[in-house]
């Protein structure tokens, strides 16, 4: 008899035993949050004792040289855990890679397709969204950890896992080009939209052209700090781990904050033209997370444009969203047709919504130097 979850469960054993991990397989459980990477967390019985492991799917169609991509994951990670005297510590505050049998960092299965495996952060939970502050809060001190962590890496060890990924002036081209060769005949539908967005071009690359010009620097970056980016005890709802690594990079520190920020907004419900609001109180609490932990280390031109990384990269994101539904949504996991261009749509509005409020976020940045 036909059984999708046997075939699944003989996959999954496959790639368990090439990480040397023994057990049953009690359960797995598809996680829907991240739009890149197929997630699955695993449930693993040994001698009465119950194991998770998170087993990822690598999209090599966005990472296409997986090993600089994993290269960077264990070189940082291993690298965190050595600020940890304590062990458990260790555990719970950054994520612990597998190697497979032939000390690989990952396996490539019968299906082709390429698979990693970590630990799971035990008695921890990771939220789309939320309006409790003190978690906002939270999640702020968590990005500002994992910078302080990596403070001293040598960036000069770090590869570029995706070239100019927030070059915001390549995105603008990106853009362009896609309107230009308009390969899914969407151009007409969208027009409006696209020449909002062309609008802003020169508000969304000047920080980028700071970088240029030298005024401000590259360091360790996440690049993709979406709330749900980070762990939380269950518990105690303190900041744990902050998970999906892979384009952890040289990047502009203010793109990392401000797509917290970003992130924090809420996600728009992305079948619908809807539109998206910054709140205040949000921005305030990840805010003041964040300085706690990364104020005395950064620049004072730095600190004066985080308020602008917000709008910068949350204009991006639209960007990319509207290049990739032009171009046949080819990057981003959609599930419905038009996905990509109402995700486009939301953030434009956010990104308006934060300019009309610039100042009063300014405010707030001042307010905890």
């Amino acid at each position: 008899m036909y059984s999708p979850f046997l075939l699944k469960n003989m996959l999954i054993r496959e790639i368990l035993d090439n990480f040397k991990v023994e057990g049953e397989i009690v359960n797995y459980e598809l996680i829907n949050k991240g739009r890149i990477n197929k997630t699955y967390k695993v449930t693993v019985l040994l001698d009465g004792i119950t194991k998770y492991y998170i087993l990822q799917r690598i999209n090599t169609y966005v990472f296409k040289n997986p090993d600089i991509v994993m290269e960077n994951i264990f070189n940082t990670t291993s690298f965190m855990r050595k600020k940890f005297t304590n062990p458990i510590d260790a555990s719970k505050y950054v994520l612990h890679f597998k190697k497979t049998l032939d000390d690989k960092k990952y396996y490539k299965a019968s299906n082709d397709m390429l698979y990693r495996l970590y630990r799971f952060v035990d008695n921890s939970v990771s939220y789309d969204s939320t309006d409790d502050l003190s978690i906002i809060y939270e999640a702020g001190k968590a990005f500002g950890n994992f910078q302080n962590l990596l403070s001293d890496f040598n960036i000069d060890n770090l590869y570029t896992t995706i070239e100019d990924f927030h070059n915001t002036i390549k995105r603008y081209e990106a853009l362009k080009n896609a309107t230009k060769f308009d390969i899914m005949n969407r151009k007409d539908e969208c027009s409006s939209l696209i020449n909002e967005y062309l609008s802003y071009e020169d508000y969304a690359t000047s920080l980028y052209k700071m970088f240029l010009d030298g005024i401000i620097p590259m360091r360790v970056t996440h690049n993709d700090t979406k709330f749900n980016n980070v762990l939380f005890d269950l518990t105690t709802s303190k900041h744990l781990a902050v998970i999906d690594l892979d384009t952890i990079m040289p990047g502009l520190i203010q793109y990392d904050y401000g797509d917290g920020i970003r992130s924090i907004s809420g996600e728009a419900d992305s079948d619908y033209n809807q539109e998206l609001h910054i709140s205040i109180e949000k921005f305030d609490a990840f805010t003041k997370g964040f300085l706690e932990e990364t104020k005395s280390s950064l620049s004072k031109k730095e600190l004066e444009t985080l308020a602008l990384g917000a709008i910068s990269v949350t204009i991006e994101l639209g960007v990319r969203f509207l290049t990739d539904y032009l171009e046949g949504d080819k990057y981003f996991v959609t599930k419905t047709k038009k996905e990509n261009f109402f995700r486009s749509k939301s953030q434009i509005s956010l990104a308006k919504d934060m300019i009309k409020k610039y100042d009063l976020m300014q405010n707030i940045i001042k307010k905890y130097l």
